[in-house]
């Protein structure tokens, strides 16, 4: 940027007693203006890491050029049809660009207080959908006792919004999203857009960034939230949920939407009913390198994926020979029938910080009543299913479960 300042200097002929020094331009940039300059500390892209890193032999850098090459350009391409979805979501309002993401899991109670330190404690759950052109929060929240943390509440809580958004006069929703498998990227998310597509006669279509460079809108959401509730005591459930809603101090706030019971459906028996594949030619469908899933009501259940945003589209059509569902009609059915098992050690802690009052007595029956109907399980996080994952990048290979 200084150099920038320099040739802008020249062009307009300024004298050099005008113009300022690096030292002064650093100065007047870092303490008049309201600007600051960021570097991530984490979550930092491990292919531009490699490459970045002087550690690295030059025959490393020139291994994975060409990878990298091919990385920024579908960073850089993205970003522009990111850009022309936000025109078009602002000129037409039946379009909605929306951004989600699920929060690193917050802790209840949350105190600093020394019994709260080596207890194990209650996860909170914060599924966040950002929409872009209204710039509005919504946040589905939960914690471990009334649902787990993978596809069937991601889903589910993504259903709830399309259908509010439907109501509001929605036809086209375009969704971005990181590369999780577990949570984002599967079969039970797309069957959920297909059945909501079909129902509703929308468009839905999700696009998935680019690997080690997924920075969204919605993480502002949660980077606010995390600074709001620094340092605060929160007691119990309802405390997080009011902690969300004014973690925002201008209009409009957060809007927060707690799970209920029944609201967690499951999309896995919908995919058992049909077949997710092959595609129209009977070719086998890689899910861990679609890059974007469109499913336009209009046209029936047919799911059209890419491997690549400005690359031809391949078809799938899930409803086997014979057997069709009909979507129209087809109710997913509850995710849970009984009781969400904590870990043994999170009901004993719990409880003790109970009876030695650490948690406030005012607080108890909201423990009582969760530890009354919880079936305590000897794993150690009860809550976390089979088909979680990570997004990551080992040179070029995903860690998400096949078929995932």
């Amino acid at each position: 940027m200084a150099r920038h300042y320099v040739n802008w200097a020249k062009s307009k002929n300024l004298p050099p007693s005008a113009v300022a020094n690096i030292r002064q331009y650093e100065d007047i940039v870092n303490s008049h203006f309201n600007l600051g300059f960021f570097k991530p500390k984490k979550d930092q892209c491990k292919l531009c890491c490699l490459m970045r890193s002087k550690d690295n032999t030059p025959e490393v850098r020139e291994k994975y050029k060409q990878q990298r090459i091919a990385h920024i350009k579908n960073k850089d391409l993205l970003k522009r049809i990111k850009d022309r979805d936000k025109a078009a979501a602002d000129k037409d309002r039946s379009i909605a660009l929306c951004s989600f993401d699920l929060q690193k899991q917050l802790t209840c109670p949350k105190s600093e207080a020394s019994p709260f330190y080596y207890s194990s404690k209650l996860n909170v759950f914060n599924f966040t959908v950002f929409h872009s052109v209204h710039r509005l929060g919504f946040c589905y929240l939960w914690h471990e006792g009334m649902a787990k943390k993978g596809s069937d509440e991601v889903s589910s809580s993504l259903f709830h919004f399309i259908t509010e958004l439907v109501e509001k006069g929605c036809k086209e929703i375009i969704f971005y999203s990181d590369n999780c498998g577990g949570q984002n990227k599967n079969r039970f998310i797309f069957s959920m857009y297909q059945l909501a597509a079909v129902k509703y006669s929308i468009k839905i279509t999700h696009k998935f960034l680019e690997l080690g460079h997924t920075m969204m809108e919605v993480d502002s959401i949660h980077a606010r939230i995390e600074k709001a509730a620094s340092g605060k005591e929160i007691s119990d459930f309802d405390e997080w949920v009011n902690a969300i809603e004014n973690a925002k101090e201008e209009l409009p706030k957060y809007e927060v939407i707690p799970f209920k019971k029944n609201f967690v459906k499951t999309f896995k028996p919908l995919v058992g009913m049909q077949n997710w594949e092959s595609d129209l030619k009977g070719k086998k469908i890689a899910w861990k390198k679609v890059k974007e899933v469109c499913i336009n009501g209009s046209e029936g259940n047919l799911v059209r994926i890419k491997y690549d945003h400005d690359g031809d589209a391949v078809t799938l059509s899930p409803n086997k020979p014979g057997r069709p569902v009909n979507l129209k009609t087809y109710n997913p059915p509850p995710a849970y029938n009984s009781a969400i098992p904590l870990s043994a050690n999170t009901v004993r802690d719990l409880t003790n910080l109970c009876n030695s009052l650490a948690i406030p007595i005012s607080k108890h029956p909201f423990y009582n009543a969760l530890l009354s109907e919880c079936n305590p399980t000897e794993e150690d996080n009860a809550t976390n299913p089979e088909y979680e994952t990570d997004e990551d990048l080992s040179m070029g290979v995903t860690l998400e479960k096949e078929g995932e």
